[in-house]
């Protein structure tokens, strides 16, 4: 027998080794001259004719040539020394403004501090969870200075007051700037800590992703090798600043291909999507990215063959990644899309977290002929040079190539871990060395496709039911808000079982929906029928909120945990309470039932109620509608 370096404890190893879950991405080629340190790419870039464009939230332009952003970085740092910052300092940038933040970002990296990105909460006079995240980073990371604007900074220094915290220090990027530029750049290890990605931890307190130099800069050169960028590439990025796709990849990896970059406020996409569309036409954008919602509001605004025209034709690489793809919604926008001279094969479905340090995987795969609306899953491709995937069981032992399973990393541009989180690194890491990225899939000739999440699968009755499948047949279901559908494993008021209980959270087309008994009942039986007769469970709890009440992060991930704490929690109780108990029989009001007139009518009515866990039953009820199926 061949030797078994992976342990697996199969009876036919000689049989299916080469058919083992297993993708391997070739060698990384960095070549001699390249640098190893991120301090090193923006004094090369300002050697360059190139630079950056930011668009302001009125959609004024504004640039800023990389000769020029190194002044300005080299101001902010002089300005941070100032404040008696020293390398391996971490520094929370609460900075809102792509010409703000990106300079502040790279005056860290020139002086060895550790830039550590935040979203920009909604308002500083109370608590909510961005304000919470920030006042747990600060405590965290032991007191930091915040780096703000001059218009911030009197808000969150209000949080402080708030919170009565002390050792609370607030900078003004506008006075670093007044600054004399320093031409003393901090050069440490590449294996050095660069940055820290903040994610939400299961407990609410943020997890800090820790990455060097060398986890970012081998994911940059893994991810142009792989797709043969260079420097004539424009990439439009209007991701928020905060997180790993808007930071490294059309940041970091732009700059270190010395090309042109474009940067949109968030809010200014999302209030018209198609201001993307006229960006990458104004611009010539080569490289841009979205997740599959701003797919889906393209499509529904573009529609309407009047709603305007666009030379697309410059795009060659458009990323659709940071959730779960719709390969209907995917394939949509390309038909749509034809008529503005998009190419049909421009769509890149990847994957890549904080963790990754942005993207681990590229396809080149997708496109209107290979694929058809019906796929259950989209292949998000192989992985970047210098990087490894693996699908394990339960057991850890790596499954058959085609065999769902956990998907493990390896390779240079994965984080070493959480900061000063030793219990969750031990959970986060096997014992040779792989990244658990907490998502389910399988291999196919090396290529990935992801099925859901290992904590997004909903156990019932022994069964195993990804939330995202559940979420597709619901949005199905005409008269169901696309992209705000949640599926979540609950423990129900009544659960006395270890088993899940399914509550789907919804939001209906007609606002208000709650208050109009008829239609709701309507909508509620079509929805659970659709999830009996594709998915083979009945709901426990169909809940119709509004867009708002969906929790998202900033680009778009329905964020279920957050769902599941607030039901648990009781705040949904007076929505229950509303609509009807589990809203099971909602509309179904006593005076409207065909009651049972016989003694064999109502032992059967008293079966189905036992067996469907409803409160009353009519003669007239559909059986399948009601949650009912073979089982």
């Amino acid at each position: 027998m061949k030797d078994n370096p992976m342990g697996i404890h199969q009876k036919n190893y000689d049989e299916v080794n080469h058919k083992l879950s297993t993708s391997f991405g070739g060698s990384l080629h960095i070549p001699s001259n390249s640098p190893t340190l991120l301090c090193d790419l923006l004094p090369r870039a300002a050697l360059t004719n190139k630079g950056i464009t930011y668009i302001q939230a009125d959609g004024s332009e504004q640039y800023q040539s990389y000769q020029d952003l190194l002044l300005d970085a080299k101001r902010i740092l002089a300005g941070l020394r100032q404040w008696g910052l020293k390398p391996q300092d971490k520094v929370i940038l609460q900075l809102e403004e792509g010409h703000d933040f990106i300079p502040a970002f790279w005056g860290c990296l020139l002086g060895g501090f550790i830039p550590v990105p935040l979203s920009i909460a909604p308002t500083y006079q109370q608590l909510n969870n961005v304000t919470k995240k920030l006042h747990n980073a600060w405590q965290m990371l032991e007191h930091p200075l915040i780096l703000t604007n001059r218009e911030l900074a009197p808000e969150i220094r209000s949080l402080s007051t708030h919170l009565n915290l002390r050792d609370f220090q607030t900078g003004v990027i506008e006075d670093l700037r007044k600054q004399d530029p320093t031409q003393e750049i901090y050069r440490g290890q590449p294996d050095e800590l660069a940055l820290l990605l903040l994610t939400s931890g299961s407990t609410g307190l943020p997890k800090g992703v820790m990455l060097s130099h060398r986890n970012i800069l081998s994911e940059s050169a893994g991810t142009i090798q792989m797709n043969h960028f260079d420097s004539e590439a424009v990439t439009l990025n209007w991701m928020p600043l905060d997180h790993v796709g808007g930071i490294i990849m059309l940041n970091v990896m732009a700059v270190e291909l010395g090309c042109q970059q474009v940067h949109a406020p968030t809010k200014y996409i999302l209030q018209n999507p198609l201001h993307w569309l006229a960006l990458i036409e104004r611009h010539q954008a080569t490289i841009s990215w979205g997740p599959n919602f701003a797919y889906s509001l393209i499509n529904d605004l573009v529609q309407d063959a009047e709603a305007g025209s666009w030379d697309l034709s410059s795009i060659s690489f458009l990323v659709n990644g940071g959730e779960q793809i719709s390969p209907k919604v995917a394939r949509r926008f390309l038909k749509l899309m034809k008529r503005q001279g998009l190419a049909e094969t421009v769509l890149r479905p990847a994957f890549g977290m904080s963790e990754t340090s942005g993207g681990i995987t590229w396809s080149d795969q997708f496109s209107l002929s290979n694929t058809s609306d019906d796929m259950p899953f989209v292949g998000l491709g192989l992985p970047i040079p210098g990087a490894c995937l693996r699908i394990v069981n339960d057991d850890n032992e790596i499954v058959h190539e085609g065999a769902i399973g956990k998907l493990q990393v390896k390779g240079a541009s994965v984080t070493s871990g959480y900061y000063q989180n030793p219990e969750i690194n031990q959970a986060a890491f096997t014992a040779d060395g792989w990244f658990r990225t907490g998502d389910l899939g399988y291999l196919e000739n090396g290529y990935l496709v992801l099925t859901g999440r290992d904590k997004d699968v909903i156990l019932i009755n022994g069964v195993n039911y990804p939330a995202h499948e559940i979420e597709a047949v619901v949005e199905e279901v005409d008269g169901v808000e696309i992209s705000f559908t949640a599926a979540c494993a609950i423990q129900g008021k009544t659960n006395s079982s270890s088993s899940d209980q399914l509550a789907i959270f919804f939001s209906a087309v007609e606002a208000n929906i709650e208050t109009n008994p008829e239609v709701l009942k309507g909508l509620i039986k079509k929805i659970r029928g659709a999830v009996v007769q594709n998915i083979g469970i009945n709901p426990d709890y169909l809940l119709p909120v509004g867009k708002e009440s969906i929790p998202k992060t900033a680009i778009g991930k329905i964020q279920r945990q957050k769902l599941k704490q607030q039901f648990e929690a009781g705040e949904f109780d007076p929505l229950i309470e509303t609509v009807g108990q589990s809203l099971r029989i909602m509309g179904y009001q006593e005076t409207a039932l065909a009651l049972p007139q016989t003694e064999v009518e109502q032992v059967i009515v008293n079966i189905w109620q036992d067996v469907l866990g409803l409160d009353k039953i009519g003669l007239q009820e559909n059986f399948f509608e009601l949650g009912g199926h073979s089982l």
